[in-house]
């Protein structure tokens, strides 16, 4: 009997040798998960006596060590790693589902974010940010960005002004008002707007002190001279402005007598008196623009980052974990796939109730541990020694007991 024990112990120790191998040899992939080996005891019952007796060893899984990696910089925008819980959702040309923990994408001539493999990391698109409540996350998909490589220009139709005056400046009521002539006004804003054709324009504002707490506001649009009304506003004794806060704007475009409306927001115009002011306006119009380069957030959220300055939110990744995430089957190259042992999936966005958060700029190291490894493989020596020395004995003992008969 014993000599079939042993034999079963052999394959343990050469089972245990390959996946030591294994580890060492994948100890600098990226996001490569190192593996392990649960044995079992093997036993049999006598029919009689019904006691059981040992077998030896069988193994009964092969597990992955799912703890995150050290993280090394790259600097590279599609370098992405996660920070303790969760692995990238990956999607194949044939509707398989993957997942991996190598972060390393690129984006490949449909616009989808991909692996070296070719398969595309999912998640869920802005425009149908309605999938991701209730976690329902059934109908992920690639992420695409082919919509999103260039965005028309959006006129002004909001004009902010923040702009904090100064109580004590000198009423100016002895001279008419004329832009060339900086005595007849208190202050000037240049401000900058796009108009319905795309096109920039600068409007500039003077601000002209009539009485206290009183003051008269010239919209004039740059080297045009025309005769305007202006705005008048008034302010409490606090310095918050009492009138109108809200006024309706009309911008002349063309010589075809065309206007643009702009409502010009004063809720942040102040009188007051402050050591270091500066005044400055903000506009919600835009011209058109090119993609030039994406962020990911921490939350997975995709932003494209466009030649007109603009920052807009275009996708968002979406993580999966697993209850036993260490019983995923690999499929190599850092990839792996879902069965029966490894539980149920979760899928979730980034930074979300038990996902990590996505980092950009880094990749995730094999979590191989090399010193243990060592020690490892010196067990599995050790135990594979053991078991040839038990062949050993079982084959001097039988030729004993052949010599005897």
């Amino acid at each position: 009997m014993g000599l079939l024990q042993a034999i079963s112990g052999l394959n343990a120790a050469n089972t245990a040798m390959d996946i030591i191998s294994d580890n060492i040899s994948n100890a600098s992939t990226i996001g490569f998960k190192s593996k392990s080996i649960v044995f079992a005891d093997l036993t049999s019952r006598r029919n009689q006596t019904n006691k059981t007796e040992g077998m030896g060893v069988d193994i009964l899984k092969k597990k992955s060590n799912v703890d995150t990696g050290e993280i090394f910089f790259t600097n590279r925008n599609l370098d992405l790693n996660i920070n303790k819980n969760g692995f990238f959702r990956l999607l194949a040309e044939n509707g398989s589902v993957y997942y991996t923990r190598n972060g390393h994408f690129y984006i490949d001539k449909k616009h989808h974010i991909v692996n070296s493999a070719g398969m595309s990391l999912t998640g869920y698109s802005i425009d149908n940010y309605y999938l991701k409540f209730g976690n329902n996350y059934s109908n992920l998909r690639p992420i695409d960005l082919s919509n999103h490589t260039k965005i028309t220009g959006q006129p002004t139709t909001i004009l902010k002004l923040f702009v904090t005056l100064n109580p004590h400046d000198k009423i100016k009521i002895k001279k008419e008002f004329n832009t060339q002539i900086s005595t007849t006004y208190n202050h000037k804003l240049k401000t900058r707007i796009i108009d319905s054709f795309g096109k920039k324009r600068f409007i500039n504002f003077y601000f002209v002190k009539t009485a206290n707490k009183i003051w008269d506001i010239y919209p004039l649009e740059q080297n045009k001279n025309k005769k305007i009304t202006p705005f008048k506003i008034e302010f409490d004794n606090n310095g918050n402005i009492i009138s109108d806060k809200i006024l309706k704007m009309d911008i002349k475009l063309n010589n075809n007598g065309k206007e643009e409306k702009i409502l010009l927001n004063l809720e942040t115009t102040l009188q007051k008196k402050v050591t270091d002011k500066k005044n400055y306006f903000s506009h919600n119009g835009y011209t058109k623009g090119i993609i030039q380069n994406y962020k990911i957030e921490n939350n997975g959220m995709i932003y494209g980052i466009y030649s007109n300055q603009k920052k807009i939110p275009l996708s968002n990744i979406v993580l999966s974990n697993f209850t036993n995430a260490e019983n995923l089957k690999s499929e190599g190259n850092g990839i792996f796939s879902k069965n029966e042992m490894s539980g149920i999936e979760t899928t979730g966005t980034p930074s979300s109730l038990g996902f990590g958060q996505i980092t950009c700029g880094g990749l995730e190291k094999s979590n191989v541990d090399l010193n243990k490894e060592f020690i490892n493989m010196i067990i599995a020596q050790r135990n594979y020694q053991s078991n040839v020395q038990v062949i050993k004995v079982e084959e001097k003992m039988f030729n004993i007991l052949m010599n005897l008969l």
